[in-house]
């Protein structure tokens, strides 16, 4: 991102998918991950995962980063987080 986005996430087709998304360089703004349906996020810490159909945010900040793999075709796991406090994963 290079500017506050909402990044339309798509639903995981197979196990072992992965996808990331992050802010430029120098770039200090909000990203949204898009809701989608029939697929939760998890929690950065892997406690848990979020409501399905619910979207996810991080804060405004420079170094804004996520990565996450596919358990399945109605999951994404966070593989990787910038910074755990700074994502919601409702």
């Amino acid at each position: 991102c290079t500017t506050t986005c909402t990044v339309t996430v798509p639903a995981p087709t197979a196990a072992g998918e992965n996808w990331c998304v992050w802010n430029g360089v120098g770039v200090s703004t909000a990203i949204t991950l898009s809701a989608i349906s029939g697929v939760q996020y998890s929690k950065p810490d892997l406690s848990a995962y979020g409501t399905a159909n619910t979207s996810a945010t991080s804060t405004a900040h420079a170094g804004a980063k996520i990565c996450m793999v596919s358990p399945d075709t109605t999951h994404w796991d966070v593989l990787s987080v910038d910074d755990p406090t700074e994502w919601t994963m409702n």
